[in-house]
């Protein structure tokens, strides 16, 4: 995936790169470095359950949770895109060369 949009003349790309979305920020033509910058964000899914009834299977999924694969039919929850981290401080750890 790779997009781009622009706010204030200030010019940026992005892309996913393994799991993690890297951002370009192009102010000029010198932007000649590259930061990785962690974000998060929420899906919705759904998984199938078998049990005799509605409340078995739910109980089933709350106990079982942690065991359960992740979802393959997963939907963007609107709103939930965030950064990982407080400050560019807690980012060194993603820069270190």
């Amino acid at each position: 995936m790779f997009d781009g949009f622009e706010v204030n003349k200030i010019v940026c790309f992005y892309f996913q790169k393994e799991e993690h979305i890297v951002v370009h920020v192009v102010a000029n033509s010198n932007a000649d470095k590259e930061f990785i910058i962690p974000v998060t964000w929420e899906v919705f899914s759904r998984i199938k359950v078998q049990a005799a009834t509605l409340e078995e299977a739910f109980s089933w999924a709350e106990e079982h949770l942690d065991e359960i694969p992740l979802g393959d039919d997963t939907d963007y929850v609107d709103g939930s895109y965030e950064l990982s981290a407080e400050g560019a401080e807690e980012c060194e750890i993603y820069n270190r060369r």
